[in-house]
């Protein structure tokens, strides 16, 4: 944690105590810990994560979700929330992942945003 600290403060420019509420923040294991860390409890980012965790326990599928700070996808078309998904034993890396792309369909001549979510295996 210590390197990452340097490095985003020595390559990226971040002062030393935002550079450590960002490896904070990417190890919270709860949403709940990442606002406390962040200081975004109350954001709407935070909000509707906090709903979208309420909406699958109603479902059913709350004990299937778990959140991570850490997670990154690389594209550079997501504009929100970004997932991955995993076999139930847990034994197997991602097999599937996905996540919000508002904008991409105008990357391929929509004369609008169009909301979209979508995942690959």
């Amino acid at each position: 944690a210590d390197a990452v600290e340097q490095e985003l403060v020595s390559q990226i420019g971040l002062k030393p105590d935002s550079a450590k509420t960002v490896v904070k923040a990417t190890a919270a294991k709860s949403l709940e810990d990442f606002a406390a860390e962040t200081g975004l409890q109350s954001s709407p980012e935070v909000l509707e994560l906090q709903r979208l965790f309420e909406l699958a326990e109603d479902y059913g599928i709350g004990p299937y979700l778990r959140f991570d700070a850490s997670v990154v996808r690389g594209l550079a078309y997501y504009t929100g929330v970004v997932f991955e998904g995993f076999d139930k034993a847990g034994v197997l890396r991602a097999i599937c992942g996905g996540g919000r792309y508002d904008g991409l369909l105008q990357l391929y001549g929509s004369k609008k945003e169009v909301p979209c979510v979508g995942f690959g295996f």
